[in-house]
């Protein structure tokens, strides 16, 4: 599967939050795992596909408000694992076994 080839199925089937498609659902129609959807979007999105996600799926954005949504939602995430590593990194400081 292409980054083109899903940026168009999603663009032309799926664009507004309304017409999501869900991670499982696109597994099968392009035959992948849903880690493999997971890294092309992300590296869509680094290229400028304004493809967006919620909690039930994918979709093409179609307005201002649902690309900003995601945005918040991606900085979210960020936060949640700086603070995940901030954790980790704390332990590795310590002098005590695991």
């Amino acid at each position: 599967m292409t980054g083109k080839a899903f940026a168009d199925y999603v663009k032309l089937f799926h664009t507004s939050r309304r017409q999501s498609i869900s991670s499982k659902q696109l597994d099968l129609k392009f035959g992948v795992k849903s880690s493999q959807i997971r890294k092309v979007v992300n590296r869509l999105r680094i290229g400028v596909t304004p493809i967006c996600s919620y909690e039930y799926g994918y979709f093409y954005a179609e307005t201002h408000a649902e690309l900003e949504e995601t945005v918040l939602q991606l900085r979210s995430r960020m936060k949640q694992i700086v603070a995940a590593e901030q954790g980790l990194s704390k332990i590795l400081h310590q002098k005590t076994t695991y």
